[in-house]
C-alpha cells in the first residue's frame, strides 16, 4: 500500500531543497500525480530520459521497431490530451 502522506512529504523536501525535480506516483483507479518543479529545458530533459529509460527495456526485449512504436504511443497520447485541452477551451 503507498504511504501518501511520505510521498507528500518527499514533494514537499524536494521544493524546499531548491531541486529541480519530476516526481510521478500511481494514484489508484487508473490516475496518476505528477509534480514538476524547475525551468523548462531540465524538465524536458528529465521528461526524455524517462521515456528513454521505459523505451530501452522495450527495445532490449523487443527490438527497434516496437520501442518505436512505444515512443510514437507516448507522444499520441500526449498530443490527444493537448488537443482535448484546445478543445475544451474552445467552447
Amino acid at each position: 500500500m503507498i504511504d501518501y502522506k511520505k510521498v507528500e512529504t518527499a514533494q514537499k523536501l524536494l521544493e524546499e531543497s531548491g531541486a529541480q525535480f519530476v516526481l510521478a506516483y500511481d494514484k489508484g483507479d487508473k490516475h496518476c500525480s505528477c509534480r514538476a518543479n524547475g525551468q523548462y529545458p531540465t524538465i524536458k530533459k528529465f521528461i526524455i530520459t524517462v521515456m528513454w529509460q521505459v523505451v530501452e527495456n522495450v527495445y532490449s526485449q523487443c527490438g527497434v521497431t516496437m520501442a518505436s512504436s512505444e515512443v510514437f504511443s507516448m507522444t499520441s497520447a500526449v498530443l490527444e490530451r493537448l488537443k482535448a485541452k484546445e478543445e475544451d477551451e474552445q467552447q
